[in-house]
């Protein structure tokens, strides 16, 4: 009971440790010079950000390394390019960059804008947000996926019509973008990356290696740990694409119902087994198209099918309900649809089982 205690007592301080930066970021985050944006976010950091920061940047050699590996030249050759620029900048390579201590912050602080080190961060935190999405948006697109026997085969050689190859291309495409203030730095694209070339890396591969280098993006820390824009999921990269306008024809909720719709929605991702607080919002705002958010009327039932559609249709593997939120968030309108019909229908039948409860009430009376 204690250490829970200490735990929400710790991540209660950590999140207005975090608010309190957001204040610094906040004033001026609208300001057109990409070189203040930087400056802000630097300012914000504090010394274990900087080491975790460091942490992130050492992902860059083991991903490279991958690359390489499994014959990505594109990605390798990009990584490769900004590894070499941290190196001629720091005059140390980025696996001992931890040892530079004091002299650390200096080097961060250097021409913001163009620094090899934010660079960095921002190719991880834009890989990060694509590979978490990449299982379910071929998932999505393609049937035998899971299947053993192509595990080890090349995407680009699995039977798929040139539509739905244009698909996963446009989505992937959206996919991999920067979040946060990496992604406001660099204006929402991969520094040394092309889009283009990524997205064709990616069919050359197979599953096996792509699992082996979202394995290696998923572990250790990450640039989102490092960015003070992560306490608010909007500007931490929820931003998703083709969001649709508010779809909800209800009136939003005030007051005392207001807080009971919040209630409800927690409870609600809770039983769904949502374990990051941001997917919620993102689900809500992303796939729903709903400006309310968790207060929305619909948003606990959204949560609710969500669930249901997510285990028993789309056969995810349990826990992974973040990750599939995140695939669709970018992924084709169809799913959407799909779950905002079934939202739809099962508000009709509240409302009819209310409609047909209140009418014995009244034949009781």
């Amino acid at each position: 009971m204690t250490q829970k205690t200490l735990k929400h007592s710790y991540e209660q301080k950590k999140l207005i440790e975090v608010k309190n930066k957001l204040e610094i970021i906040d004033k001026k985050i609208l300001e057109n010079s990409i070189d203040y944006r930087a400056a802000l976010l630097l300012e914000a950091l504090d010394e274990k950000e900087f080491q975790e920061a460091t942490e992130v940047i050492q992902k860059l050699q083991k991903i490279n390394d991958l690359a390489k590996k499994n014959k990505l030249l594109k990605i390798s050759n990009g990584i490769s390019k900004i590894l070499k620029e941290i190196n001629s900048f720091t005059g140390t390579e980025p696996s001992a960059l931890a040892k530079l201590g004091s002299k650390l912050r200096s080097y961060f602080m250097k021409t913001p804008a163009k620094n090899p080190i934010l660079a960095g961060l921002t190719v991880i935190e834009a890989l990060e947000a694509g590979f978490k999405s990449l299982p379910t948006i071929l998932k999505n697109n393609i049937d035998t996926i899971d299947s053993p026997k192509k595990k080890d085969t090349a995407l680009q050689d699995l039977e798929m019509g040139d539509d739905v190859k244009k698909n996963i291309t446009t989505t992937l495409t959206k996919a991999f973008v920067p979040g946060g203030t990496f992604g406001k730095i660099f204006n929402k694209t991969i520094p040394g990356i092309k889009i283009e070339d990524l997205v064709a890396d990616i069919f050359k591969a197979s599953i096996t290696q792509l699992n082996e280098i979202n394995g290696a993006l998923q572990s250790g820390p990450s640039p989102a740990e490092v960015d003070p824009a992560v306490a608010n999921p909007k500007e931490a990269g929820a931003s998703g694409a083709g969001a649709k306008e508010d779809a909800g024809k209800q009136a939003p909720l005030t007051g005392a119902e207001a807080k009971q719709q919040v209630i409800a929605v927690q409870s609600a991702a809770k039983d769904a087994g949502i374990k990051e607080e941001e997917t919620v919002t993102r689900f809500l705002d992303n796939v729903m198209g709903w400006k309310e958010g968790i207060k929305h009327p619909y948003s606990d039932t959204a949560i609710q099918v969500l669930k249901s559609y997510a285990y028993n249709k789309a056969k995810i593997a349990k826990g992974q309900l973040d990750g599939f939120v995140d695939g669709i968030s970018v992924d084709a309108t169809k799913v959407k649809k799909e779950i905002q019909g079934l939202v739809d229908k099962a508000e009709a039948k509240k409302a009819e089982e209310a409609k047909k409860a209140g009418g014995k009430g009244e034949e009781k009376t």
